[in-house]
């Protein structure tokens, strides 16, 4: 978990924390919370290896659907949550994005997917990284300002995850996750 205040300059004064964590050594839930004051959008940036073929761009507007990207015989699903559209760059100006940089001076146009919401603050989003073929559902639910519920079901597991501002809690079982008020 990390955060930042670099856009407390933009009206709202507003903070930006990130949890990244690696589940049960099986797949990766990335999630942002922003807070302040105000109506804003925001924008989380996947930024693909040249090597990722895209298989499938989820489409949002509301709904949940997943995005599939593959690398040789490796099949990674992306599954957003709370995210209004998803902008995909390659090679743009106008704002620059889209670009890989492997060193210095040097820069190619490469596949980037922008994670868009736009809202009231505070808002909570993000994604989920799942590196199988297996049917994966991802549901979530704000706990309060300050907590979010993620909770990730296969056929086998249910993981509850918990982010607040200064840890996250798991549980894994195989019952629904629970209703939190």
């Amino acid at each position: 978990c990390g955060g930042h205040s670099g856009y407390r300059r933009l009206r709202g004064k507003v903070d930006h924390r990130r949890w990244i964590c690696w589940i049960d050594r099986h797949f990766w839930l990335v999630c942002d919370h922003i807070t302040g004051k105000g109506r804003h959008r925001v924008e989380s940036l996947i930024h693909f290896h040249p090597e990722v073929e895209i298989v499938r761009t989820p489409a949002c507007a509301g709904k949940r659907e997943i995005g599939t990207v593959r690398r040789g015989d490796i099949i990674l699903k992306i599954l957003p949550w709370e995210v209004g559209n998803i902008a995909s760059y390659y090679g743009e100006t106008d704002p620059i994005q889209g670009w890989m940089a492997p060193e210095f001076g040097l820069r190619y146009k490469n596949v980037v997917w922008g994670l868009n919401q736009e809202g009231e603050l505070p808002i909570w989003f993000g994604y989920l990284l799942w590196p199988e073929k297996t049917d994966v559902e991802v549901h979530t639910k704000v706990l309060s300002k300050k907590a979010y519920q993620v909770c990730v079901t296969t056929e086998e597991k249910q993981y509850e995850i918990i982010c607040s501002p200064y840890e996250v809690k798991l549980e894994i079982g195989r019952a629904s996750c629970r209703e939190r008020v």
